[in-house]
């Protein structure tokens, strides 16, 4: 760590040379000799961070070296205004093809992609509007477990599941007090404990749920539903480790739900 942080202190040299070159001295050469050393160790330090969604740190004891890695990692040390293109850097062709093959191809490949894509298969829905962002969302889904992204594809099941539930929700005429169906489930619900459900004007999704349930063309599918979202309120809290088995689990289960709730009206 300590040529990491050698490279800070050494960026930081390199940043002010520059500019004292092109500046104070009017001296080309020299400032772009030292601003082509200048992206080389920025671009040291980049790379090193690269491999690391999470570079833990603690033999860097002096914060300003950790705040300005944070700063660098992300790109924000840049200077604003016109000189800042100036010092923004690139990687070339031969570092993306060398960084491929470690950090892409040694885990992953097209035709490990298209082959995911196949063995998860789609949603086949009967009806001709779909709601707002529920295929982007999907679509996403898919990629997610595909490329090995357990923790994102259970939390975007939930949030598929979400959008399709309050579709069938509104559908149903459960958002309106004078439809058939809400004036149904709120006799069904006047005198017991699920009263809760009638009084959000913004419903969760186990409100939507329950509502949605206690009509009967839907009860059939109410622990299915209540099923995931259980568990992925378990998963997404992390009280359980998610593997490959748990997300495609909750991948499948979300997929074949989305199918049933448009299969009912239709």
């Amino acid at each position: 760590m300590e040529d990491l942080v050698g490279k800070v202190r050494q960026l930081e040299t390199l940043y002010h040379a520059v500019l004292d070159a092109a500046i104070e001295e009017q001296d080309v050469e020299k400032a772009h000799a030292h601003l082509r050393s200048y992206h080389k160790v920025r671009q040291d330090i980049r790379l090193s961070l690269l491999p690391r969604s999470v570079a833990a740190l603690p033999e860097i004891t002096d914060k300003k070296i950790r705040a300005q890695l944070q700063k660098i990692s992300t790109g924000n040390d840049l200077p604003e205004g016109f000189i800042r293109g100036l010092f923004q850097d690139s990687l070339d062709a031969d570092h993306i093809m060398s960084l491929s093959e470690d950090l892409f191809f040694s885990w992953f490949d097209p035709y490990g992609y298209i082959e995911g894509l196949y063995d998860v298969g789609s949603v086949v829905l009967g009806i001709g509007l779909l709601p707002d962002f529920l295929e982007d969302l999907v679509n996403e889904l898919r990629n997610c477990f595909v490329f090995q992204q357990y923790n994102a594809t259970c939390a975007l099941c939930r949030t598929v599941l979400e959008i399709s539930v309050r579709d069938i929700f509104v559908r149903a005429g459960l958002d309106d007090p004078h439809s058939q169906n809400y004036l149904y489930v709120e006799q069904r619900v006047a005198h017991t404990s699920h009263r809760w459900f009638l009084d959000a004007e913004d419903p969760s999704l186990a409100q939507m749920i329950g509502m949605l349930c206690l009509l009967r063309p839907y009860r059939a599918l109410k622990h299915q539903l209540r099923h995931i979202v259980d568990r992925g309120n378990d998963l997404i809290h992390g009280y359980i480790k998610v593997d490959r088995k748990e997300a495609e689990h909750m991948l499948r289960a979300t997929m074949q739900a989305i199918h049933d709730l448009y299969e009912v009206e239709n």
